[in-house]
């Protein structure tokens, strides 16, 4: 096992986190919820208690307080030094600091590893997650000697038995490497303006025309919900139709992932790894 103040706060094995991107799991988003969505979306979460609300795209402010007064951890996925610092000055419990190499909607413009260090030591002594292009047992090593406490991970769980993403969409992370991704602002619909992120190219990042009406239709609740060009669903096992055209997200690690496993293995692999690296390194000092 790998402890860190991270492990410890949360009361968990491993310092690995699944982000949520792909369908696999959700983080509580303020701006793209409707008010009365998300304010209902807390209440159940402060009403069982929950261990940790995570925030993302947001002023955290608002919500620090009711979060603390239920007993609940307040973690917030932040792109920049400055809103790091903003974050902790009005009590977040713990920072995730992403790189602009992460799959999904992006914050920032700096890559995780010049990004990472300097915001753990402008908001020391507050824990700091590492997010952005980490797949492996190296990238958790790497994070954790620059002195991150754990690693948020995305793209590869979007690859795992788990994940509710459309085989299609998860036979594309497979075969992509490091340059299939780009950062863009294609896939806008249900999201505020000037919303950048990170998915796998196509037609329409490369500036096609999209086909005539929705691209895709998707299952909810007995209902069938039309996709439409631009939209920024990503395409999950209730999709039909050109998932290809939809929100592919993925980061610029996606080059390392070679296969489909469960998302329990992925994370001993990470640690087991991650282990062997650590206990290499004394033996390269002389």
């Amino acid at each position: 096992m790998i402890s860190t103040r991270l492990t410890r706060m949360l009361d968990i094995r491993h310092p690995v986190i699944q982000a949520g991107m792909g369908g696999v799991a959700r983080d509580l988003v303020p701006p793209v919820a409707p008010p009365a969505g998300f304010e209902s979306q807390l209440d159940v979460c402060l009403g069982e208690r929950v261990s940790v609300v995570s925030l993302f795209w947001c002023d955290p402010a608002p919500y620090v307080e009711r979060c603390r007064a239920a007993g609940v951890l307040v973690m917030l996925q932040a792109g920049s030094v400055e809103d790091a610092r903003r974050a902790a000055a009005v009590g977040v419990d713990v920072i995730v600091i992403q790189g602009v190499e992460a799959g999904g909607h992006v914050r920032g413009q700096v890559g995780l590893l010049p990004l990472l260090p300097i915001v753990i030591d402008a908001v020391a002594p507050l824990p700091v997650v590492g997010a952005g292009g980490i797949v492996d047992g190296r990238g958790l090593a790497a994070a954790l000697a620059l002195g991150a406490e754990g690693v948020w991970v995305g793209t590869r769980f979007v690859a795992s038995d788990e994940s509710e993403a459309h085989p299609e969409y998860k036979k594309r992370l497979l075969g992509s490497c490091e340059t299939d991704t780009v950062y863009t602002e294609t896939f806008h619909v249900g999201w505020p303006p000037h919303s950048p992120h990170r998915a796998l190219r196509n037609s329409l990042t490369d500036g096609g025309s999209p086909p005539l009406g929705s691209v895709a239709r998707v299952r909810l609740s007995g209902q069938t919900v039309e996709v439409p060009a631009f939209g920024s669903a990503t395409p999950t096992v209730d999709t039909d139709g050109r998932t290809e055209l939809m929100a592919n997200y993925a980061g610029q690690g996606v080059g390392l992932i070679n296969n489909i496993l469960p998302a329990a293995e992925i994370v001993e692999q990470m640690i087991s790894e991650a282990q062997t690296i650590m206990r290499r390194l004394p033996t390269m000092l002389v």
